[in-house]
This record gives structure tokens, C-alpha cells and sequence, in this order.
């Protein structure tokens, strides 16, 4: 009956006011200025009327643009964006025998074309000094001379940072390259980019690149981005959110016995999920099926590095979350908090404002709401398992629970 609830008062992932919403666009697009067509002013119109899509990027290759090249991208970027879109300015890194990669948030380029292509540190350098700058792997093994960053090769923290995005074009890249770069440490959240060519920003496939953020706004996009609250989805308006213990998407924790991964999938279509994968460094370690929103918490005691979910439709269509990261070593102190993800379990019906609570447990403790800005909503002290409760000021979104007892506490995020 949950589910049910769910999908008839909440048919998208709408967040407000604090919590996060699902933007879908495009962060990789080519125009005349290279080797596309078209211009600038041309493509994020297109982008923006007729795709509709939230967000595109236009990302020239950096050796074929000139001066006066970036600053109208960069102007008409700025011209294109209001409320019900966002254009954004990048450039394309591209060595034919390392791979190519996008750059994002800096007015600066690279005009040294001397290393520009075989000195892959000394890229890495450049993006991690310009401070908010950070770039994209795109496409990776698309060529057979690519090296393909040398194979992935960790560099550092900084560079790590600087670099939190890994793109698919194809099938196989996802399956080849996304869990081999968590492998070898890099922390890289996913999306998929249609890379036009054409006149067709946006509307060359359905595939796209989604990103949680508090608002469609280039800075609050650029910080989901680099908090790796984004996703790759290959049904243009599909959605997966996978938190842990409480804790949001792209959250890096220390290691501790047990873990509530809590998983969304919406598709507005209302087409069913016929497998969704649970990943980790171990491969597929669990498997689940569901309706087109699905809502639940799974339980995880095993010793692994990363989670991120993969959830294929039944019409083939595939979409992959970014990660929740497991550092350290497990040890008691990590888990001296206690908290827990479950068994709670909550029924929202927002038509009568109503919200009902059942965290499986008797007992008198305090129940918090919140945002997932930290803004708390609601507090009260409750007593046995089963809570009603009016919320006649709540927007539709996303929160967050906590139940505090005297020994644990539990905390689960539910959709309003």
C-alpha cells in the first residue's frame, strides 16, 4: 500500500525549499565553434525550447576555439539561463592517445598547446589550481589509441576531487569503465551525455545526465556535481536516489558493521523495474524487481568499499546511481551512535496531509523531521510503534526521519 501512496500523490522526485530535485540535461555538446553545428546562442535555444531539457553544456574542443570563441559561449550561457534552465560553458580536453575530457566552471582555457597533448598530469594540475573548476572522463575506450587516463591510474586526493564525473555514449562503457574507475579509488559519480554533433541538443537520444539539486541554478548544479549527486539514466525521465544510513548520496562514511542503504527509483511513465542490481566492489552482491516507484531500505553487513544501484526496466532501459562510500577500518567506534535505517516504515498521503509512522519498535522516543539542508520541521515525543500526523505546511520533496531512543536511534529519508 505504500507504494501505492506513492505513486498517486507523488508522481516525481520534487524537491523544495532545502531538499533536492532531479534535473535532467546535457553536459556535453559540440557546436560550429568545432567540429558541430550551428552556434552557441543556437544550441542552448534549442536546448531550452525545444528539447526542454534543464541544463546543457557546450564543450568545444578546446584546440579548435579561439578567443573570441569562449567568451560568446561563456556570454551566451549566461544569456540562455533563468529559471526554467541553465546554460553552461566548457571546453573539451582531448589527447588522442590518452582520452578526452570536459572542463567546467573556470573562464580560463588552455592555450599552451605545446603539452596539451601528452602530459596528462600536468592537465590534471591545471583543472585541480583553478580552485571551483572541475572535469568530466568522457567516453571512455571510445578509440582504440586511447589509453584511457592510463587505465584509470589514481593520481591523488586533489586530483580525485577535481575530477567527479564519468560519462557514458554506450552500453559497454558503463559496464566496463564506471566500476573500474571506483575500483582503483577515483570517487566518480555517473551520467550519461549525448555528445551532439548535430542540431540536435537533446533530442539526438533520451538519454541524459541527472543531477539532485536544490534549485536549477549553475551553482547549485555544480554542487550537486561535486557532492556526486548525480545520475545516468537512459530513459529520460527516470530517477534513482540511493542514500545510506541517513546520509545522502555521494556521503563517504566510516566503515562499521551495519549499513541501511535506502533506494528510490521513480519512472513518471510508470514503467516497472524488472532488475535492480545493488553494486559493489564485489560486483552484484543483491538483486531486487519493483514498480515504477519503488521505495525501500536494504540491509547490508558485509566489508565493502562502495554501494551504487543499477536498475534495468523492462523495456531494457538502464539506469545507475552514483555511489555511497565505506572508508577505514569497521571497528566498534564506528558504530557507536547506533543508528539504524529500519524497520521503520512510513505511508505519506500528502491529498490529506497526512503522514503515518510506524517504526516497529515500543518504547517513548523523540521524532524529528527535517530537510535535508538540516532545517528541522517537526519535533515531538512519541510513544509505541504507530504515529499519525498532520502536515498541513509540508512541500512535496524529500525528508528526513529520525526516531531517538534511549539506546539507538533510527533514521530513514521518505518522499512527501
Amino acid at each position: 500500500m505504500k507504494h501505492l501512496f506513492l505513486l498517486l500523490f507523488v508522481p516525481v522526485f520534487a524537491f523544495s525549499q532545502g531538499s533536492y530535485k532531479a534535473f535532467f540535461g546535457n553536459l556535453h555538446s559540440h557546436t560550429g565553434n568545432s567540429d558541430g553545428e550551428g552556434t552557441p546562442q543556437e544550441a542552448f535555444s534549442y536546448a531550452k525550447e525545444t528539447a526542454k531539457i534543464d541544463f546543457l553544456a557546450v564543450t568545444d574542443h578546446l584546440e579548435q576555439i579561439d578567443n573570441n570563441e569562449w567568451e560568446d559561449v561563456m556570454k551566451q550561457a549566461e544569456d540562455a539561463s533563468d529559471d526554467t534552465f541553465v546554460g553552461i560553458a566548457g571546453w573539451e580536453w582531448g589527447a588522442p592517445i590518452i582520452g578526452h575530457c570536459n572542463v567546467y566552471n573556470t573562464t580560463e582555457r588552455i592555450t599552451q598547446i605545446g603539452w596539451y597533448y601528452f602530459n596528462l598530469n600536468s592537465f590534471y594540475d591545471f583543472v585541480a589550481e583553478k580552485g571551483d573548476a572541475f572535469g568530466q572522463f568522457n567516453h571512455p575506450d571510445d578509440d582504440d589509441l586511447f589509453s584511457n587516463w592510463n587505465d584509470m591510474e589514481y593520481k591523488n586526493a586533489s586530483i580525485d576531487s577535481a575530477f567527479p564525473l564519468i560519462e557514458f555514449q554506450e552500453l559497454w562503457q558503463a559496464t566496463n569503465w564506471y566500476e573500474k574507475a571506483l575500483n582503483k579509488g577515483w570517487h566518480l559519480s555517473p551520467g550519461w551525455n549525448q555528445d551532439n554533433h548535430d542540431r540536435n541538443w537533446g533530442t539526438m537520444n533520451e538519454y541524459r545526465m541527472g543531477i539532485w539539486s536544490d534549485s536549477l541554478t549553475r551553482e547549485s548544479l555544480f554542487n550537486g556535481i561535486k557532492k556526486g549527486r548525480t545520475f545516468a539514466t537512459m530513459d529520460k525521465n527516470a530517477s534513482v536516489w540511493l542514500g545510506i544510513n541517513g546520509n545522502d548520496m555521494g556521503s563517504r562514511l566510516q566503515k562499521r558493521s551495519t549499513y541501511g542503504l535506502e533506494l528510490y527509483l521513480n519512472d513518471e511513465d510508470g514503467e516497472s523495474w524488472e532488475k535492480i542490481e545493488l553494486v559493489t566492489n564485489n560486483g552484484v552482491v543483491q538483486e531486487l524487481s519493483g514498480s515504477s516507484l519503488f521505495d525501500t531500505v536494504i540491509t547490508r553487513t558485509s566489508d565493502e568499499d562502495y554501494y551504487f544501484i543499477r536498475a534495468t526496466q523492462t523495456d531494457g532501459d538502464i539506469i545507475w546511481s552514483g555511489p555511497v562510500y565505506l572508508e577505514g577500518e569497521v571497528t566498534s567506534a564506528a558504530n557507536k551512535k547506533n543508528i539504524i535505517c529500519g524497520p521503520v516504515k512510513i505511508f505519506s498521503i500528502p491529498s490529506q496531509e497526512l503522514l503515518i509512522i510506524n517504526t516497529g519498535q515500543n518504547g517513548t522516543a523523540n521524532l524529528m523531521i527535517s530537510r535535508l539542508n538540516g532545517t528541522q520541521i517537526e519535533k515531538r515525543q512519541v510513544s509505541g510503534p504507530h504515529l499519525k500526523m498532520k502536515m498541513p505546511s509540508l512541500d512535496r520533496g524529500v525528508y528526513l526521519l529520525e526516531v531517538h531512543y534511549k539506546t539507538h536511534r533510527i533514521q530513514k529519508h521518505f518522499v512527501w
